[in-house]
């Protein structure tokens, strides 16, 4: 694992556990859970921190069936190439999800600037209803009350990442948003989300680069971002300057 590779991973396993209520062993990493939220499948897993060598898939669903006992979701996440890669097909053919993702950092300049007077930074309570209508939009034929809470959930983040928000208006309305984590010189730009009907009109390049100039400011000297290796934001990042260092997967399974 390269410097920079660890750093932004470690980055992301200190917010996981500032944000977590409980943290117990598990027998390759730990499980880490949040007591007030099991529906959240990014706060109750079991993270693989630990070579798995010649453990087979069937070694692991039982430990993680252990752990994450009472949940009605299991999420596994691996940080290791490798050994995610073996344990994909076993888990595929019992019902979980697969997530392979890109850990970018910040390299070279754009190919083109943003406007970045164009974008503001919000507090979260400005920043909610747009992140309750994101997720209103992904989490179809969810509970109203559960999307409210996963929308104040990212107060939590905010307060343990030193989080902030920066946001575009488009005809009044906040058009996309990103996120902005700093911890110990790391900068992470997270949850890079532009309503549908604003796509095309530059705004997701806008918002990352205004958090890009502000984390340089704040004294970064790392900056990075994750992105699905199937989805095309991936492209987008790599016009703006970052260039790939690792990856990593999360295999979900839902509640039946």
């Amino acid at each position: 694992m390269t410097g920079d590779l660890e750093r932004g991973l470690g980055l992301s396993w200190g917010v996981q556990e500032r944000t977590s209520t409980r943290i117990e062993p598990f027998p390759w990493g730990h499980a880490l859970y949040r007591d007030d939220l099991p529906q959240r499948y990014y706060s109750n897993f079991v993270r693989i921190e630990q070579p798995l060598g010649g453990v087979e898939v069937e070694d692991l669903l039982r430990e993680t069936d252990r752990a994450l006992e009472g949940l009605g979701h299991r999420q596994i996440q691996v940080d290791d190439e490798d050994d995610g890669a073996r344990m994909a097909p076993g888990l595929v053919e019992r019902g979980f999800k697969t997530e392979h993702s890109a850990l970018l950092a910040l390299r070279r300049d754009p190919d083109r600037p943003g406007d970045l007077e164009a974008v503001d930074e919000l507090a979260h309570a400005d920043a909610r209803p747009f992140l309750v209508e994101v997720y209103r939009r992904e989490l179809t034929g969810d509970d109203g009350s559960l999307i409210e809470r996963f929308a104040d959930f990212r107060r939590v983040v905010q307060q343990a990442a030193n989080g902030r928000f920066f946001a575009q208006y488009l005809s009044g309305r906040v058009a996309g948003l990103c996120e902005l984590y700093l911890v110990d010189g790391v900068a992470q730009v997270e949850h890079v989300d532009t309503l549908e009907e604003f796509r095309g009109r530059g705004v997701a390049r806008n918002v990352v680069l205004r958090a890009v100039h502000e984390a340089r400011a704040a004294g970064a000297d790392l900056i990075v971002i994750g992105a699905d290796l199937a989805d095309w934001p991936i492209e987008l990042y790599r016009r703006l300057g970052f260039d790939e260092i690792g990856r990593t997967w999360a295999f979900t399974r839902a509640p039946a």
